[in-house]
């Protein structure tokens, strides 16, 4: 299935990803930028 369909197995990654990654980002930004 994969193998037949990698962009489809990409957005799904991402739809997966992205929701975890967002509050990691943020918090990265507010927390490590301004002490840098």
């Amino acid at each position: 299935m994969w193998k037949k369909e990698p962009f489809m197995a990409l957005f799904f990654y991402m739809g997966l990803l992205v929701p975890i990654a967002a509050p990691v980002i943020v918090l990265y930004n507010l927390l490590y930028v301004p002490i840098v």
